[in-house]
């Protein structure tokens, strides 16, 4: 066999290996990195108008979105958590507390909100005149 052909034969080998181990690191990598995601809607529970602006997170993991003005939400976190627990609030409601590997549905999930009366303390405003100094 002439040395040229020994040569080229030998390339497309390293070109297989080469190109089979950057697969496995691409592969490894994506796998350590994936994420899942759920999405859903939040509705008010006494009416079942959609809740927007409502917190949905993994808050011990600094992990959360906002519901959309019509209710809908998506949130994309690392797979690691799958055994942590969805938080959903918003003012004015009760917090919900659901943990991830009890959701059946994760791209269809609907929460109810009850509603909870804020309290507040008076708030009295005075007006007086400025002084000059």
């Amino acid at each position: 066999m002439p040395l040229i052909h020994t040569i080229s034969i030998c390339q497309a080998i390293n070109v297989r290996k080469l190109l089979s181990s950057a697969f496995l690191i691409i592969l490894s990598v994506s796998i350590s990195h994936s994420q899942l995601l759920l999405s859903g809607k939040i509705f008010q529970k006494n009416n079942n108008q959609p809740l927007a602006y409502a917190n949905i997170g993994i808050f011990d993991h600094n992990v959360g979105t906002l519901s959309n003005p019509d209710g809908t939400f998506e949130l994309s976190f690392p797979d690691r958590l799958r055994q942590d627990t969805l938080q959903v609030s918003a003012l004015g409601f009760e917090k919900i507390s659901l943990p991830i590997n009890t959701i059946t549905d994760k791209r269809n999930i609907v929460v109810r909100l009850k509603e909870r009366p804020v309290r507040l303390d008076p708030v009295v405003v005075n007006a007086r005149k400025e002084q000059d100094i």
